[in-house]
């Protein structure tokens, strides 16, 4: 797999015509101009952006129908980032993409996306350099999955090695209930964590899929890799990392911890190793971090109040396990007790994305590792009040506490496990696990937006 780059060219004269222009809030796009090189072929945009820094797309439409975001990939220039203000250029490839017809004219949309309401998906490189920015090339923005510069579109190997691809979550002002009720989960009730409501005040970004082992390598040249799985290691998730090599959370009081200093990561993880989380803010910089455990749910439950992704009322342990890899799984055929070098085909870990995502397009959120929230476990929630951004215990409490992991795993059975992705799940990150890490803990990454 590989990305789209600009190939051998063939010409055809394009009628460029009437231009569209389109802005967001507070920004203004002016002066936009097409016109084709008769030499190459390709086509350039010029624009100017005015007023503030934003997220520049563009759409390149005939007869009022756009072609296909699919047939313009092939963009250089400012475009599909965060762009300064300024005069800006764009050169688009059509016979790279495009197989238009040459009597057909062409009109180009620029839109300015502002920074709380960027496009749906974000690209983050992994193997930048530290101190970069989000100005740089290494982190883009578009508007849809068919629009990302890759081959094999979201399932791209190189979306689960080099880069990281995160997904908005519209969540700004929607109330949702917290945890699975005794008739959603079979007539079991959950006494220890029952059901209660959130709401959540910004929009997010969610990675697609778990964070995998190439990607963390990526972030940690050099160290040895910390997972137990070493049979076709580099798109299976990450695992075996624990809490202080992620984002530095130790049972040291010293150290930082959720919410007190909000995403500031500490730097410094065991044995004086740069934490993970740390590093991928450095090369991105964006306060990429741990899902809260309200964000978790919120995106696992894409929408759904049913606790199962297909919409049933009840949940159904059997049918769960073609979401996700559980010991239950149909394609899991060693079982829970497999050596390190089993292949993902046979049992253990599953590359990520192996099964299907959830109606919001998240993968293996229901079962391959569980994955690590920011909350620590041991808070009360009340039944009759919607809690705003519940972020669980914080100060020496939150130190004190187990943290919370959500969703299923590869080797966990029966009923802890099974509860899935929508019940609290606190059977998580002891100091032991924390520090050390476990071969089925994991984690994906997020990034709240302003």
């Amino acid at each position: 797999m590989k990305s789209i780059f600009i190939r051998s060219l063939f010409f055809f004269p394009l009628m460029l015509s009437v231009v569209a222009e389109e802005s967001a809030l507070s920004a203004s796009v002016s002066n936009v101009a097409l016109e084709q090189d008769a030499v190459t072929g390709n086509v350039k945009v010029s624009y100017t952006l005015e007023n503030a820094p934003c997220v520049v797309t563009v759409d390149f439409t005939t007869n009022g129908v756009s072609i296909g975001a699919v047939n313009f990939r092939n963009l250089v220039g400012e475009v599909n980032k965060l762009v300064q203000p300024g005069n800006h250029e764009i050169i688009w490839c059509p016979g790279t993409d495009w197989k238009g017809s040459p009597s057909e004219s062409l009109k180009v949309a620029v839109t300015a996306w502002s920074t709380n309401s960027p496009p749906d998906y974000m690209l983050v490189s992994l193997t930048g350099n530290p101190g970069s920015d989000p100005f740089s090339a290494g982190v883009r923005y578009y508007v849809s999955e068919e629009a990302l510069p890759f081959e094999g579109g979201i399932a791209d190997e190189m979306l689960k090695t080099d880069w990281l691809v995160m997904k908005k979550v519209k969540a700004k002002g929607i109330t949702f209930r917290m945890g699975i009720t005794a008739a959603e989960n079979g007539g079991s009730a959950n006494t220890s964590a029952p059901t209660y409501y959130a709401k959540l005040t910004n929009d997010y970004y969610l990675g697609v899929y778990e964070f995998t082992q190439h990607q963390w390598e990526n972030l940690q040249p050099g160290w040895s890799r910390p997972s137990y799985f070493t049979n076709d290691w580099r798109c299976r998730p990450v695992e075996g990392t624990g809490g202080t090599y992620i984002r530095g959370y130790s049972d040291n009081k010293s150290h930082r911890v959720w919410p007190n200093d909000g995403h500031s990561i500490n730097w410094k993880g065991p044995d004086s190793g740069i934490t993970g989380l740390y590093q991928l803010q450095r090369i991105s910089g964006l306060l990429l971090d741990l899902p809260t455990e309200a964000q978790w749910e919120f995106a696992a439950r894409a929408g759904c109040s049913s606790p199962m992704p297909d919409g049933s009322a009840v949940y159904s342990p059997t049918a769960i396990a073609n979401y996700g890899r559980f010991p239950g799984s149909p394609d899991l055929p060693e079982g829970i007790t497999v050596d390190r070098d089993t292949p993902p085909t046979k049992g253990g870990t599953a590359i990520v994305g192996s099964y299907p995502p959830n109606a919001w397009g998240f993968y293996d959120m229901f079962g391959n590792v569980r994955e690590l929230c920011l909350d620590a476990s041991g808070m009360t929630y009340a039944q009759d009040v919607v809690h705003i951004d519940p972020v669980g215990p914080s100060g020496t409490a939150a130190i004190t506490k187990n943290h919370i992991v959500r969703g299923g795993c590869w080797k966990a059975a029966g009923s802890v496990a099974e509860r899935k992705s929508f019940n609290i799940n606190y059977c998580g990150i002891g100091s032991s696990a924390l520090k050390n890490g476990s071969d089925c803990i994991g984690f994906r990454v997020c990034l709240t937006l302003p």
